[in-house]
């Protein structure tokens, strides 16, 4: 179901007992078997053929490198017609011989260029072939990385093992020019095949499929920042444990689709937490539902104080979303005409006052009276909180009346299960009023930055953070978080949050429970230590976005996303993991 993601440093961490124990080149044997099988699916699935393919390889000088390179001669030997570049001049020599013993013809930049290139007589020794481009001298390197660039956009299949997940994102030459004049290179022949076809009907008009051997080059493994210049493949297979940066925007689209290769790693030797947890479909399994004895009460009562008379829309939309997740009760406070909407389309809805196990305040603009004293109920008894859209804009002065909050070391005012939803210029302006050092942050900062941004408002708020995007990020005060696979693009419309705030309301209501109740098995603290209770809400708030992605590919309005909920789930129970391909 759902996997957890670590930092670059724990899966180093996690590896050096092997490299310690001199198992070093087995890992990377295991891995490169691996890799060279993933690849020759992808070329069965792109062009119907092994053998007869054209391949390049991008090597680098470290274990990336070789991983590609044993990959190489796997490939080779399957009659796959495989070039080695090795632009930075210096090659893993193991593989290297591996690729050589295969028949794979290794291109290299001129010795005077870099003056590490191997001998042809070495080449000759192993009957292949080694072949340097360009003459010594300024500029020499440009014929070679024309050269290179040219076969890679011609090639069926690109394999990226330049650089290992240790590298910063910021490329400099040779290795950026490289990647320059590959991708402009892929952007011409696309452009003039597509031409070509537009005349004839007969051209080539797909790129090459490219696969990023465990990260794309130009990607930071931890934090998924991408350089200028950097690799966009479509496969990327990463070994032993998942990489955060994979996963985290930026990354995930430089990433394209993960496979995950298992080399016999151990995350007990990570040294230190995941920094993410990945969530597909196959997680809606762990969607709260109604136990034997449940009763109306202990199904979990959620209070809405939603829509406006301007709004009543959004008041509606809430209700519906939660009505449709499994909510025991629900209970609908404030507005007069909000109500009376919601009543029409859910006439079991409760409009007194009373006992609630979590609230959602804010979408649609409610008064902000209403929401103020629903809030401060909630933090007085530290029920469980979803605050969306007008709720936001309490927390500042909430914040202030308790001496500033976490910024100012003090305690949250706010209950530990509470999340926040805000998208990425709510969230902009929440910082800018609780965070001096926030004060000319722009809305562009945060969708570069998504998880640092969302970090930073759960620690300085004390609650968890939903930041709602193409990739929604959701943060924990701890610096944890959880990381939902993204939804369709039909989510981009008017209401989409509210129903997402619903649902967000719906799992805290039925899956937080008393103190101890429906504890999650992985976190047998629960709703008893604050820590627990906010990773627990965490993960509910994140498959309340499973759910609402998953509702979505269907729908065309955010009503209809809120009326495909009662169906996803009571679709038959997902026995593995699902849904979007970087779960695999």
């Amino acid at each position: 179901m759902s996997v957890l993601a670590y930092s670059a440093a724990a899966v180093r961490a996690a590896e050096q007992p092997h490299l310690d124990a001199g198992r070093g080149e087995a890992l990377m044997r295991r891995a490169a078997a691996g890799l060279a099988t993933e690849c020759i699916r992808a070329l069965r699935e792109t062009t119907g053929r092994v053998a007869g393919s054209r391949a390049v390889a991008f090597a680098g000088p470290g274990n990336n490198g070789g991983d590609a390179l044993f990959a190489a001669a796997r490939l080779a030997r399957r009659g796959v017609h495989v070039t080695v570049v090795a632009p930075l001049g210096r090659l893993h020599p193991a593989g290297l011989a591996a690729a050589r013993r295969a028949g794979v013809h290794v291109l290299e930049p001129p010795a005077a260029a870099h003056g590490t290139a191997a001998s042809d007589d070495t080449a000759a020794a192993h009957g292949t072939t080694t072949t340097r481009a360009g003459s010594p001298g300024p500029g020499a390197l440009d014929p070679f990385l024309t050269r290179a660039a040219q076969l890679a956009a011609d090639a069926d299949l690109v394999l990226d093992g330049l650089l290992g997940t240790g590298a910063r994102p910021t490329l400099d030459p040779p290795l950026s020019t490289l990647l320059t004049t590959w991708q402009e290179a892929e952007a011409a022949r696309r452009s003039s095949a597509e031409s070509t076809t537009a005349h004839s009907g007969s051209a080539r008009t797909t790129r090459p499929l490219v696969v990023a051997v465990d990260v794309p080059t130009g990607v930071d493994a931890t934090t998924g920042h991408c350089g200028p210049v950097h690799v966009r493949a479509d496969l990327t297979v990463t070994f032993g444990l998942h990489k955060a940066g994979l996963h985290l925007p930026g990354g995930a689209e430089a990433a394209g689709t993960v496979r995950l290769l298992d080399i016999g790693l151990d995350p007990r030797d990570a040294d230190e937490p995941p920094r993410a947890r990945i969530l597909t479909d196959g997680d809606l399994a762990d969607w709260p539902r109604p136990r034997p004895r449940d009763h109306k009460y202990t199904r979990g009562v959620l209070g809405v104080v939603a829509g406006s008379s301007r709004y009543p829309g959004a008041g509606v939309l809430t209700s519906l979303a939660a009505a449709g997740a499994g909510v025991g009760m629900l209970r609908v406070l404030g507005t007069a005409s909000v109500q009376e909407a919601v009543l029409s389309r859910l006439p079991e809805a409760v409009t007194a006052p009373g006992r609630v196990q979590a609230w959602v305040l804010g979408p649609g603009a409610p008064d902000p009276q209403d929401m103020l004293e629903f809030l401060t109920e909630a933090v007085g008894t530290g029920t469980p909180l979803v605050l969306d859209a007008g709720a936001l804009a309490l927390v500042p002065s909430l914040l202030t009346a308790v001496g500033g909050g976490p910024a100012a070391g003090a305690p949250s005012p706010l209950p530990a299960a509470c999340v926040l939803t805000p998208h990425a210029g709510e969230l902009t302006d929440l910082l800018t009023r609780i965070d001096a050092d926030a004060h000319d942050l722009a809305r562009e900062d945060v969708e570069t930055d998504p998880a640092r941004w969302a970090q930073r408002a759960a620690h300085l708020t004390g609650a968890i953070v939903l930041l709602k995007g193409h990739r929604t990020v959701i943060a924990a005060p701890d610096g944890r978080l959880w990381l939902p696979t993204p939804g369709p693009a039909s989510l981009a419309t008017a209401g989409s949050g509210d129903v997402l705030a619903g649902l967000v309301g719906a799992a805290l209501a039925t899956g937080m429970g008393e103190p101890g109740d429906r504890a999650d098995p992985a976190d047998p603290a629960g709703s008893a230590d604050p820590a627990g209770s906010a990773a627990r809400a965490a993960g509910l708030a994140a498959l309340a976005v499973v759910l609402h992605n998953r509702a979505g590919l269907d729908a065309a309005s955010a009503s209809a996303i809120a009326q495909a909920v009662p169906a996803v789930l009571a679709a038959p129970r997902p026995t593995a993991p699902g849904g979007h391909p970087h779960a695999s």
